[in-house]
């Protein structure tokens, strides 16, 4: 899953060459010498990669859903969902919803930097994406 996600956030820089310079002048910025390591250390001070990086996880999620049991009768929506009954959430598709994310076919790895303009459900104080 590293590997496919570092993929596709290569894929997404290389298809978005602006996106790309940003966050080469961030690298650069903080790893000023072409050896030095990249560390979690460091990364804590990248809020650009991390865009990036949650962007294409928004793209290309680990999983499209998530799947569980109801472990007791409930109402969800309005829908009765009995005991037993399997209810699966489509992640992909909230996560590629202009009604969740501003823009969303657009690779816009700012929408999670917080700041004014951020318009991510996660920069928000309520959000169905406490995953990313």
């Amino acid at each position: 899953t590293t590997s496919a996600t570092f993929i596709s956030t290569l894929y997404f820089l290389s298809k978005n060459p602006e996106k790309q310079e940003e966050l080469r002048k961030e690298l650069i910025a903080l790893l000023p010498e072409p050896n030095m390591p990249l560390t979690e250390e460091n990364t804590k001070n990248m809020p650009y990669l991390r865009g990036c990086i949650k962007e294409t996880l928004r793209f290309r999620p680990i999983a499209n859903g998530n799947f569980r049991i109801a472990g007791r009768d409930l109402v969800l929506s309005g829908y009765r969902v009995p005991k037993g009954v399997g209810v699966y959430m489509a992640t992909m598709t909230l996560s590629n919803s202009d009604e969740y994310f501003e823009r969303s076919a657009e690779f816009l790895p700012e929408r999670w930097i917080k700041s004014a303009k951020a318009t991510c459900p996660v920069t928000q104080k309520h959000n169905p994406f406490v995953y990313l």
